[in-house]
């Protein structure tokens, strides 16, 4: 199961939910609803980077093979247990723009400092399928997780700084995409490049629209 699309353990949790009781079907039911939790919990920690962990390779976005996500997540339970029940516990009250996002940046870090060493195992197979799937892959998601907080916080305000901007919000665009550049000269290009394919990138054009 582990394997699985999210998509198909969804699919797998909606099939199931009338199952109940001591039968065959709600041992499974059970199963499902544990790796539909664990991947919402994977999924928020490493949320800056999982839209881009897809099937297939987007000549525009940089993008990772799936299982790229998995072994991360696999290394960073391993690694980091207690890190990770406390990331659980942020996740039952979290509420977006108003919780700390710090248990989940902490694992973040704890990931990236791993995949740089490859070590342990799963980030260093994590890393070296990163690099099969295009050249430099690894040191492309080293610098997507690197990044991981600025986007984590900018996703929140996207839309706002999309559809209403002001004077105000341009600024805090700017402040992102500066914040960006802090952590490497070629950051805030590799932010653009970093963004989940599925939104518009905050890069220099969103910026600087209100200077």
């Amino acid at each position: 199961m582990e394997s699985a699309p999210d998509k198909v353990v969804g699919g797998l949790q909606n099939a199931l939910a009338a199952a109940s009781g001591d039968s065959v079907l709600a041992g499974v039911r059970r199963l499902v609803e544990t790796e539909v939790a664990d991947r919402r919990l994977r999924n928020a920690v490493l949320s800056p980077i999982a839209p881009l962990c897809v099937a297939g390779i987007d000549k525009d976005h940089i993008s990772f093979p799936p299982r790229v996500l998995a072994l991360i997540w696999h290394g960073l339970k391993a690694s980091c247990p207690a890190e990770v029940v406390r990331a659980e516990r942020a996740l039952a009250d979290y509420r977006p723009d108003e919780s700390s996002a710090e248990p989940f940046d902490i694992l973040v870090t704890a990931a990236a400092d791993a995949l740089r060493e490859r070590e342990p195992r799963d980030f260093g197979a994590a890393a070296d399928l990163a690099d099969a799937s295009r050249a430099g892959g690894a040191e492309l998601l080293l610098s997507c997780l690197a990044l991981a907080p600025i986007i984590r916080e900018a996703t929140l305000r996207l839309p706002d700084w999309i559809s209403r901007t002001t004077e105000e919000r341009a600024a805090a665009a700017r402040l992102a995409y500066k914040d960006a550049v802090v952590i490497s000269d070629d950051a805030g290009p590799a932010s653009s490049r970093c963004w989940p394919p599925s939104s518009p990138s905050p890069g220099p054009s969103c910026a600087s629209s209100r200077r």
